[in-house]
């Protein structure tokens, strides 16, 4: 059992080692497929070389490889294709033409030019032995016989029969009129493309000619197929129905005479600011004699003595001399103290204005419309102040009215010893606010502050000094001033400034006496005499009047 086991790995591994490179089947080939001594074998050896063939219909591409090589278990690359065969021109189809591809596999339609009829299969197909069938013909489209036309005779075609595009020309004996086309063209479908005429007797007696209708054509007592003949009316008139007639089959004229009627007028004309009256409306046509009339568009009237109605006269309106004026709404009112300015005709519009110190109440403008004016005439209120509320030490002057309105005149004065501070008078101005800030009572003193020796105070002295008092100053004979000469007590108990300073002037002189009891204080002058000419003052003088 042992030496059985032992031969049969031998074995195994012998057959092993004889396939080691081998090569599993070769790659498929598109359109291809290998020679037969190669198909159905699963392995092949290393070195091996197979080659392949193409199916019917399909033929290598030129410098291909066919053959491919087993190197070490590995196919070489296959680099070979397989294209379709082509089997070349169908064949040539007179008065035709193909479409289509000449590879195998492929189909190509034959088609006939305008004319003709294609006559066999209309296709081949590219086999693996070429085409398929025979290629068809295309044969003329042939048209029927013309019949015999009787009292007339056709030109006969040289041919035995009429064809495509053939043209047959027939015409009619003596006075014998032709019912039809002349000419008959065979057509591409096989027929005829018109019926077939005929050749008759035909006599239209000449027609009885309504009144105002004229004959422009040559008058005949008879008249042939289709012969015309044209009218046209007198002046003054317009045709209804058809200016030319023609001569039928049947012996009589298509469409009857025409008439000729007084020439109507067309839509009047348009009226500015008004319209016709609804009768008339939508109409495009009037007859002669016609009249019309107008009416005036809402809030417009007819200008006085207007000829409001205008008549067709043969085509022609009169004159329309109507014309349509707006309305006037007369006076929207009167506006206390207050005025408007504006029109006051139809569509218009008036605007309202009020006094000055007096303020509108209402819509400040109105338009004129159909009816008359549009809403209510506004009113103008004077203009009212706030009330000056009550001044602490002090008192307004009231009046009798309830308030304070525009151009009022409030005065206000202080109790005992207590200063204004502001202004006396308040005046009530036109937008309704004061002219100046209320103002106050206040118990103000300023007390004089000390002066150096060299200045004089010139106005009376005080112990105290109320609101807006002034103190005078000026300097002894020789000294000239530095500052203010006037200064004044301010709402703050405090003077608006320190009293001045005094120098000695190199070029002082005493004061000069002024007319009236007047003299030029706290200042100085140089040059002239005591007559003051040539005199130059520095700063600007002051005149205080002797106490």
């Amino acid at each position: 059992m042992a030496v059985v086991l032992l031969f049969a790995l031998l074995w195994a591994i012998v057959a092993r080692a004889s396939g080691a490179g081998e090569c599993s089947q070769p790659p498929k080939l598109e359109n291809g497929m290998l020679e037969d001594r190669y198909r159905g074998k699963e392995t092949f050896a290393s070195g091996s070389r197979v080659s392949y063939l193409c199916n019917p219909g399909y033929i290598f591409s030129q410098n291909d490889r066919r053959s491919i090589t087993c190197n070490e278990g590995v196919w070489k690359s296959l680099r070979a294709t397989c294209k379709p065969k082509s089997c070349g021109s169908p064949g040539e189809i007179m008065n035709g033409y193909y479409q289509g591809d000449n590879t195998f596999g492929s189909k190509i339609t034959f088609y006939c030019n305008e004319g003709y009829i294609l006559v066999g299969r209309n296709y081949r197909l590219c086999e693996v032995d070429g085409w398929s069938g025979q290629v068809p013909t295309c044969d003329v489209v042939k048209c029927p016989d013309i019949p015999d036309i009787e009292n007339g005779r056709i030109s006969r075609p040289s041919t035995e029969s009429w064809e495509y595009g053939m043209v047959a020309e027939v015409s009619c004996h003596g006075d014998y009129s032709l019912i039809g086309e002349r000419k008959l063209i065979c057509e591409s479908d096989g027929n005829w493309n018109h019926p077939f005429p005929k050749c008759k007797d035909v006599k239209c007696p000449a027609p009885d000619i309504p009144n105002n209708v004229r004959m422009v054509s040559i008058y005949k007592p008879t008249y042939k197929y289709q012969e015309q003949i044209s009218f046209r009316c007198e002046e003054g008139y317009e045709m209804e129905g058809d200016g030319r007639i023609v001569c039928g089959e049947d012996g009589k004229f298509s469409p009857p005479p025409p008439t000729c009627t007084p020439r109507k007028c067309n839509r009047p004309p348009e009226l500015e600011n008004g319209l016709l009256e609804d009768q008339y409306r939508g109409k495009e046509r009037f007859a002669s004699g016609s009249r019309v009339s107008y009416v005036c568009n809402p809030g417009y009237t007819f200008s006085q003595n207007d000829g409001r109605s205008i008549t067709c006269n043969e085509g022609v309106w009169e004159p329309l001399r109507a014309t349509c004026t707006a309305k006037s709404c007369g006076s929207p009112g009167e506006i206390m103290n207050g005025y408007y300015q504006g029109d006051v005709t139809f569509g218009s519009k008036i605007t309202f204005y009020c006094n000055e110190g007096y303020t509108p109440v209402g819509r400040n403008d109105l338009f004129c419309e159909a009816d008359g004016w549009g809403g209510q005439v506004p009113t103008c209120e004077v203009v009212k102040c706030p009330d000056i509320p009550d001044i602490e030490n002090g008192r307004i002057s009231r009046l009798s009215a309830e308030s304070w309105e525009y151009g009022m005149v409030a005065e206000v004065s202080c109790h005992g010893d207590y200063s204004l501070i502001g202004e006396r008078k308040l005046r009530c101005e036109t937008d309704g606010s004061w002219n100046h800030p209320f103002p106050k009572c206040k118990d103000v003193k300023c007390s004089l502050p000390d002066f150096p020796d060299n200045v004089r105070m010139v106005s009376t002295y005080k112990h105290t000094y109320k609101y807006q008092d002034e103190v005078i100053f000026q300097c002894e004979e020789g000294y000239a001033m530095d500052g203010n000469s006037v200064i004044v007590c301010g709402e703050d108990s405090n003077f608006s400034s320190s009293p001045p300073s005094c120098t000695q002037s190199l070029h002082a002189h005493p004061p000069v006496p002024m007319q009236n009891g007047s003299e030029i204080v706290g200042h100085s002058w140089s040059g002239g005499g005591a007559d003051m000419s040539n005199c130059r003052f520095s700063p600007v003088p002051t005149i205080v009047s002797w106490l």
